[in-house]
């Protein structure tokens, strides 16, 4: 096949573009008629419903004379594309508390969801080994334990990649141990090699073993081994992950666009260099600009010759290898959420845990006054989309008392103020990484000091448990609509 694709066709395969809109547009006709694109990356703005998505997906594939690589991040949790229609996931951390089979399972769940609208390709999971420090990481990893990310990692390729859906694991070599979002900035890990494999790599060398078809660059510096980022870096993407660890399939960028890129190597020189380092796809998810420069540079260099045409060959070759194995599209999702829905509802309720309640605040009693602090999570990172908002609960509640004061604030500062409620009124109040922002820290410790009542929800990580060494406690591991409603049933005794 690879013989007969034209230099446009084989620049097309190893570029990978968002789009924007929820319809197929003139631009993006042209970008896969015209440029031969190889693959689009879909996010929560171009999807209105399942019915929408599933034509759109189809109308994209028969533009294109070749398989396209439709795909999207469905981890579960905190970052989930694929909601309204579908089964709204847990995230990685809180499935890392269960068995590996709950894990197996709910993946199985989102492959054959993201099969039935027309979606081949995951990005994901996660393989990052977490650390409580992290700014950008958090539920959307396994945990902190190399064991555990392994065994829930493989477990989840081997529910996913069952569907006929491919897995993309990320972020190579691991960023677990990043100190800076690189969606905001540039992560700098003074990690060698010795580091690396006795920590991070050991998920990724087990996914290899496993089969794994995609592997997503970290945007991070591994300053001991290479002073660019490793998606730049051709020791870490050839030399390590090639020619060492043995990885045969497709290396996909992070998005060129992130702050840890865009920031210090600008523009398409980057995906250019990145293509030269070692990788076979360039993800560039919104900029049009960029996305037109770079296949401009990219032919142009080719035709020069300052680009190796055989390197180019190569890179497509393993692309079209792995779309081979891509299969057609089979059912309608709607038959298929129910049932699912019903799964992840249990599997949600297993997550959910009373850390502490030694005073027995666990279900709330029904009375006049309730004071409730609610994060603005939507606010945290680029990689969510979407508010998430508690209307459902605050409904909930205001039905079980008579008055509900509810209060608002920016994770990262905090409250505005903090003044106790009614004498005996309980405060219910809800964190997101309160351990890593201190003003939001401080106003939990400050409402723990009240004489009322206290029930602290930690929604994201659970670290945000060690806050405070007593009073109520409870880990949901998550925030959407489905973590919410179980929430809701454990705080109100239903």
């Amino acid at each position: 096949m690879i013989q007969s694709l034209s230099l446009d066709e084989k620049i097309g395969q190893i570029l990978m573009f968002g789009m924007h809109g929820t319809r197929v547009t003139d631009r993006v006709k042209r970008l896969i008629t015209e440029k031969k694109l190889g693959g689009l990356i879909l996010f929560l703005r171009n999807i209105e419903s399942v019915g929408q998505l599933s034509d759109l997906t189809g109308g994209l594939q028969e533009l294109s004379p070749h398989p396209l690589f439709l795909s999207a991040d469905q981890e579960g949790g905190a970052v989930l594309r694929l909601r309204h229609g579908a089964t709204l996931l847990p995230s990685a951390m809180g499935l890392g508390t269960l068995e590996p089979a709950r894990t197996e399972k709910m993946a199985e769940i989102c492959g054959k969801e993201m099969q039935a609208v027309g979606l081949n390709v995951n990005l994901a999971p996660v393989l990052d080994i977490n650390d409580p420090m992290n700014p950008g990481l958090g539920i959307r990893s396994f945990g902190e334990d190399p064991e555990r990310v392994i065994r829930h990692g493989l477990a989840y390729l081997q529910g996913i990649q069952s569907t006929g859906v491919l897995a993309t694991v990320k972020h190579f070599p691991g960023k677990g141990r990043a100190r800076l979002d690189s969606h905001l900035d540039l992560p700098v890990l003074p990690l060698g090699r010795s580091q690396l494999d006795e920590w991070e790599l050991k998920p990724f060398r087990a996914a290899i073993d496993a089969g794994v078809d995609l592997v997503m660059t970290s945007h991070c510096v591994y300053s001991e081994i290479d002073d660019l980022p490793a998606t730049l870096s051709a020791k870490i993407l050839t030399d390590l992950l090639r020619t060492e660890l043995g990885f045969k399939g497709i290396l996909i960028t992070d998005d060129m666009e992130m702050g840890a890129i865009s920031r210090y190597h600008p523009g398409p020189a980057a995906s250019l260099k990145s293509f030269e380092a070692g990788a076979d796809q360039i993800l560039i998810c919104a900029d049009e600009e960029l996305q037109d420069q770079v296949i401009h540079d990219f032919k142009l260099g080719f035709e020069s010759g300052s680009l190796s045409q055989e390197r180019l060959e190569a890179s497509v070759s393993r692309i079209c290898k792995v779309k081979q194995k891509l299969k057609p599209r089979e059912g309608a999702i709607d038959g298929l959420v129910v049932e699912h829905s019903l799964t992840s509802a249990r599997i949600i309720n297993e997550i959910i845990e009373i850390a502490r309640d030694p005073d027995h605040l666990i279900p709330i009693e029904e009375g006049d006054s309730l004071r409730v602090y609610w994060p603005m999570i939507e606010r945290l990172t680029k990689v969510e989309e979407g508010r998430t908002g508690p209307e459902f609960l605050r409904s909930r509640l205001e039905t079980r008392f008579h008055h509900v004061e509810w209060i608002e604030f920016d994770p990262r500062t905090g409250p505005a103020s903090m003044e106790p409620g009614t004498r005996g009124a309980t405060t219910l109040f809800f964190t997101a990484n309160a351990h890593l922002f201190q003003s939001q820290a401080r106003a939990l410790r400050e409402a723990s000091a009240w004489e009322s009542p206290l029930i602290q929800v930690v929604l994201r990580n659970p670290y945000d448990q060690d806050l405070i060494r007593t009073g109520t406690c409870i880990l949901t591991y998550g925030f959407l609509e489905n973590v919410i409603r179980a929430l809701t049933s454990r705080l109100c005794g239903e």
